[in-house]
Parts: C-alpha cells; structure tokens; sequence
C-alpha cells in the first residue's frame, strides 16, 4: 500500500461524476423495469425497483462524502488516500 495526500477540489470532482453516474445507473434501471413491466413480468418490477432504491441511497451517500470531504478540507490541508494497487 502507498499513501499520497489528495487534493480536496480533485476528490470533490470524482465523488460529483460518481453521483452523475449513478444518477443515470438509476434512470437505466427504471427505463428497464418499466420495459419490463410492460412486458408482462411484474415479479421482476419489485426486483428494479429494489435496484432503484439502492442506487438513490448510494447518490445521498456519495453526497454525504462530498460535505464530509468539504468539512474536513476546513480542518486540514489535504485529505490521505490509501492506494490498494500499490
């Protein structure tokens, strides 16, 4: 493992086009229950929309990280990333 130190604004970014993706993860998925549902397969619509909500609890979560990363920035210089690559 190495360490290295962030820069806030570069995370910031990151965590922004994550929420964008799963965003459009979410608006994927309840295009497809919806194709599914009109399809006749109700069983599986319960499963998208599971899907559905999982992927609005990760935007929030993602969301909450970004103030999170805001309010520590406020505290310190940068912010220590482990890299698992390494």
């Amino acid at each position: 493992m190495c360490k290295e130190i962030v820069n806030t604004s570069e995370a910031q970014l990151a965590l922004r086009q994550m929420e964008d993706l799963v965003r459009h993860v979410n608006t994927y998925v309840s295009s497809w229950g919806d194709f599914v549902e009109n399809r006749g397969l109700h069983g599986l619509r319960t499963d998208f929309l599971e899907a559905e909500e999982l992927a609005v609890q990760l935007r929030k979560k993602l969301h909450q990280l970004q103030h999170k990363l805001q309010d520590q920035h406020q505290e310190t210089s940068g912010v220590t990333v482990t890299d698992m690559r390494g």
